[in-house]
């Protein structure tokens, strides 16, 4: 099944609600960015100032170089998949572990740059895998780089079972040829946040993957 995902990318507490309330009367699943300031240059909303309205799940990526810091806290909301990137240090065999202990999926980010290859052993234990084609920790102004798609077949000759999504520069005229690749998750910041009617734009994508 297709999923669109409005995403949140908040600095801040005002930011955060601002965003979430934007969203949460038409979608009732979203896509939480968190950053440490480290791995990604920018800092986020504190894990520990998060709140969800009811009946609205997410999926959070955790930019963070140590991101089994902040799942205690992360797993208080309706989580679906704690996303962590390929490009950190940690022991991916035992954070998949916990984060499954903790009744969530486990799933990697690979930035443009990251080979599928390099990142093999990590995408083995994942059941879901982000190609990661945005401004790391900003909301909008990325392009999507369509020749990331060629990760989608790679992904598949690893992990055959694991779901597939796509961070960047979505937008009504490429999602259907992002979709017709085998990705089926679909987070979008700027064009949904940035539209003069939110709802109307979040509604454009879904009718274009329908």
């Amino acid at each position: 099944m297709n999923i669109v995902c409005p995403t949140i990318t908040a600095e801040n507490a005002h930011t955060y609600r601002e965003q979430v309330e934007r969203v949460c009367t038409f979608a009732k699943h979203i896509h939480l960015d968190l950053m440490d300031g480290k791995f990604a240059s920018n800092q986020s909303i504190e894990p520990e100032k998060l709140w969800l309205p009811d009946n609205i799940t997410c999926d959070v990526h955790a930019m963070y170089d140590n991101p089994e810091s902040i799942l205690d806290e992360v797993s208080k909301l309706s989580v679906r998949t704690f996303i962590v990137p390929a490009e950190t240090k940690c022991d991916f065999n035992s954070l998949s572990s916990l984060v499954r202990a903790k009744n969530m999926y486990f799933g990697l980010a690979l930035l443009a740059e990251t080979t599928v290859e390099s990142a093999k052993s990590a995408i083995e234990l994942a059941d879901h895998v982000l190609i990661f084609s945005g401004n790391l920790g900003h909301q909008g102004g990325s392009m999507a780089d369509m020749n990331l798609l060629s990760k989608v077949d790679q992904i598949r000759s690893i992990n055959r079972i694991a779901e597939i999504g796509w961070d960047g520069g979505i937008n009504s005229e490429n999602i259907a040829q992002i979709a017709s690749s085998g990705v089926t998750v679909f987070n979008s910041g700027g064009f949904i946040h940035f539209a003069n009617d939110p709802s109307k734009a979040y509604q454009s994508l879904v009718s274009e993957i329908s």
